[in-house]
């Protein structure tokens, strides 16, 4: 399987794009799994849109890619927007460590805990973060 589209760096653009993702991989996820792949695809779309574009006007397409070798399920998401630090997935709190009461600051916990690997590169060309999530075993 292989879908690849482009979408604006909006807010509202973020929804629709969870949901379409979300329907592609319902067919080869468990139901649990599927629920992570969409909070982890969730808050890192909404984490690029808010972050990575914040105060650039006219900004270029957010790319992403969805692809799957039958073992695992690989999530490309590249943008044009602010570069994060290259240890940006590396370091921060745990899913025990954040307030959940607390209005930001989940977002890259909640990514790397529900998907299997995280892999960010940060460059003025375009930042690459993949998530990688792997099939259950039978």
């Amino acid at each position: 399987m292989h879908h690849s589209f482009d979408l604006p760096p909006q807010l509202d653009e973020v929804d629709k794009a969870v949901q379409a993702l979300r329907a592609l991989v319902e067919p080869v996820l468990e139901p649990e799994q599927a629920s992570c792949f969409e909070v982890a695809v969730s808050e890192a779309l909404t984490n690029i849109v808010v972050h990575g574009y914040e105060g650039i006007q006219g900004g270029k397409t957010v790319s992403v890619q969805l692809d799957t070798d039958g073992q695992v399920l690989r999530l490309t998401i590249i943008d044009h927007g602010t570069p994060g630090p290259a240890d940006l997935f590396e370091t921060g709190p745990s899913l025990d460590e954040i307030d959940f009461m607390e209005e930001s600051g989940r977002g890259l916990a909640l990514i790397r805990h529900h998907a299997d690997a995280v892999a960010y590169t940060p460059s003025v060309d375009g930042n690459r973060l993949i998530l990688t999530f792997c099939f259950p075993v039978p």
